[in-house]
C-alpha cells in the first residue's frame, strides 16, 4: 500500500504535457545526497523529462527536500511509500509510473552532466538501449575516484551473440542505469535476488539488444562512502544460484563458444565473491 502525495506547479506546465523521458528515482534514507543528485537532472539540457520520486518510507529528511523540489517543480512527481517495500519492488514502482517513450533510473546518490540525457537522446539512434563510460564520485572526498568503461556492444539483432560475450566477459551491472525504450523495459521484471542487475542487463541484450560506447564520462556513480559495500536482498547472505540458474540457458543458446568461456569464468568469479562475503562479512 503506499500514500501518493503528488505536486504539480501550474507556472511550468507549459513545458511538456508528454514527457519524452521518465526517470525513475527510487530512494530510501538519502538526505546527505539526493540535493546534488537532483539538481544535476533539473539542471538538464534536455528539459522534456518527468522526474519520478520513490521515497521508500524514509525516516531522515528526505521527504522534505523532495517536497520542496516537487513545488519547485512541475516535472517532479513525488510518491512516499507509506511502508518500505524493499529495493527492487521500488525500482518497478517508478518504472510502472512511467509515461514518457525511453526510460531511465537514477540513484538517489548518482550526479549526471547536464549534457547527460541529450547525449544519450543522441547516440541511442536505432537501438532499444545506451549506455556510455561512467565514474565513481565518492561524496565523503568529494572527487571523482576513477573512471570505468562499459563492455564496448553493438546492441543490433545480428549481433546478440557477440554481446552476450562481450558482457560476460567485462560484466557491468552499472547498465541498468542506461537508457532504455521504455515499453520494452518494462516487459523485463527486475528481481528481488542477488546480482539482479546483471540479470536484468543480461535479459535485456539477448530480447532486445543494448548498444554502448566509450566516451568521457557524462555520469558518475555516487557513494556516500569512499569504499562500496554490496548490499543482499535479503539483508544476510549473497544467493548467486538464481543469476547462475536464470542466464545459463541463454548463454548455451546465445552466447556462443567465447560466451561460454567467459560466462563460466564470470559466474566463478561471482560465486568466490559470494562466498567470501558470506564468511568474512562484518
Amino acid at each position: 500500500m503506499q500514500n501518493l502525495i503528488q505536486f504539480k506547479n501550474v507556472e511550468t506546465d507549459s513545458l511538456s504535457s508528454e514527457p519524452f523521458v521518465s526517470i525513475g528515482y527510487p530512494v530510501y534514507n538519502g538526505e546527505s545526497y539526493i540535493q546534488k543528485s537532483i539538481e544535476a537532472l533539473l539542471n538538464q539540457s534536455y528539459k522534456n523529462f518527468e522526474l519520478i520520486i520513490s521515497d521508500n518510507a524514509s525516516t531522515d529528511g528526505t521527504q522534505a527536500l523532495c517536497i520542496s523540489y516537487a513545488s519547485m517543480d512541475s516535472r517532479i512527481r513525488y510518491i512516499r511509500q507509506s511502508e518500505n517495500i524493499g529495493a527492487a519492488k521500488n525500482l518497478n514502482f517508478v518504472l510502472h509510473e512511467a509515461k514518457g517513450r525511453y526510460f531511465m533510473w537514477n540513484a538517489a546518490d548518482d550526479i549526471r552532466t547536464t549534457n547527460c540525457l541529450q547525449y544519450y537522446l543522441d547516440n541511442i539512434g536505432t537501438a532499444n538501449a545506451f549506455y556510455s563510460s561512467y565514474a565513481q564520485y565518492s561524496f565523503s572526498l568529494d572527487k571523482i575516484i576513477r573512471v570505468f568503461n562499459p563492455p564496448l556492444l553493438l546492441g543490433s539483432s545480428e549481433s546478440r551473440c557477440q554481446d552476450v560475450s562481450a558482457y560476460f566477459n567485462k560484466t557491468c551491472p552499472s547498465m541498468i542505469y542506461g537508457l532504455f525504450k521504455t515499453q520494452l523495459i518494462k516487459k523485463i521484471k527486475f528481481e528481488n535476488v542477488d546480482w539482479s542487475d546483471v540479470l536484468l542487463v543480461t535479459k535485456y541484450i539477448v530480447l532486445f539488444g543494448y548498444k554502448t560506447t566509450i566516451a568521457s564520462p557524462t555520469v558518475y556513480l555516487g557513494f556516500a562512502q569512499q569504499a562500496y559495500r554490496i548490499k543482499p536482498f535479503n539483508g544476510r547472505f549473497l544467493n548467486p544460484l538464481t543469476l547462475l540458474l536464470k542466464t545459463f540457458p541463454i548463454v548455451v543458446f546465445k552466447g556462443g563458444y567465447f560466451g561460454w568461456f567467459y560466462y563460466a569464468k564470470r559466474m566463478v568469479s561471482i560465486i568466490s565473491l559470494s562466498l567470501k562475503f558470506n564468511l568474512f562479512k562484518r
